[in-house]
């Protein structure tokens, strides 16, 4: 369900989404989604971007009334724009339950006056103090607003999805598929098997090596020619269309490989919203940071594969 915003709070997230550098996300968080706000209660805001966008924020937009805005400034540290707060997700124990849910776990200050906000950022002074408590809590998500596709009932919660009318490189096929990015060891026959029934389109890049079940490439984020494993004529796109995108950075700090976020960021480029991977050790256990930093669903091949299943026929 969508969250109902305060008035001035839509205001500050459509201010948000209007600068130029863009936030990939933005998430109600605190006692406001939590359900334990009472009059004057702040609104928390939590927002995913690439870098730039706290620079961009400071730079653009005045400090808000009754709002505090938390950024993610690199993979995992976020930090407000015009106040001395901050933390980071992996202290929160951040995870997503669906696209649009989240929960974690804030401390509260006690010395807070009640019914305030959850006390889930940091100052010097509540850092230093011995007097926090531990609360669960829950994040939703406000912009980009929910995207329901479904066109028959699903037991799977609601997904941001990302859906076309198109081929990759201007093909019309004049039929929705869902995007699909698979990296070197993500794409089994099954998948196959699912885009020759035409209930899905993968995509790839060959950094590491040659897939011959994948049949479409996209531009490689980033990729040098020693990393490609194609011949000139087969590169897809121009020079231009291989340089990383902003998200490449906040990636690669978060998986620490540079090929797993090249593999990520070529999907994200390409519009997927699902990236098969087999790699369950550094990307797939890092799913949720990176569906909020991306907007990206990670499945593993083959235990997730009656999921895919399930996405591919929704459309």
């Amino acid at each position: 369900m969508q969250p109902i915003l305060a008035p001035h709070v839509r205001t500050f997230v459509d201010c948000l989404t209007d600068l130029p550098v863009q936030p990939s996300s933005v998430w109600l968080i605190g006692s406001q989604a939590s359900g334990r706000a009472q009059a004057g209660s702040d609104t928390d805001l939590l927002v995913f971007g690439p870098p730039g966008l706290i620079d961009a924020i400071r730079a653009t937009l005045s400090q808000p009334h009754g709002i505090d805005c938390m950024v993610l400034v690199n993979g995992d540290d976020f930090e407000d724009p015009w106040q001395e707060k901050g933390g980071s997700l992996s202290r929160w124990r951040w995870a997503l339950k669906s696209a649009t849910e989240a929960q974690y776990e804030g401390n509260k200050f006690i010395a807070d006056e009640p019914g305030g906000s959850l006390g889930q950022f940091e100052t010097r002074q509540e850092r230093a103090h011995p007097h926090l408590v531990q609360l669960k809590a829950s994040g939703m998500r406000v912009f980009p607003p929910e995207v329901r596709q479904a066109r028959r009932p699903t037991s799977l919660a609601p997904m941001a999805t990302s859906w076309i009318n198109r081929a990759p490189l201007g093909h019309q096929t004049g039929e929705k598929m869902l995007l699909v990015y698979v990296d070197t060891g993500g794409m089994l026959k099954e998948v196959a098997a699912l885009e020759a029934a035409g209930l899905l389109k993968t995509h790839y890049f060959p950094f590491e090596q040659r897939n011959r079940r994948v049949k479409a490439f996209v531009p490689g984020s980033g990729a040098s020619w020693k990393q490609s494993n194609l011949s000139w004529k087969e590169a897809p796109g121009t020079w231009n269309d291989y340089k990383p995108s902003a998200l490449f950075e906040p990636l690669r700090k978060l998986l620490g490989a540079k090929v797993d976020a090249q593999h990520l960021d070529s999907g994200v480029k390409a519009g997927c919203s699902v990236f098969l991977t087999s790699d369950k050790t550094d990307i797939w256990s890092k799913r949720d940071a990176i569906q909020a930093l991306a907007n990206i669903r990670v499945l593993h091949m083959p235990s997730e594969l009656a999921t895919l299943r399930q996405l591919a026929n929704q459309g």
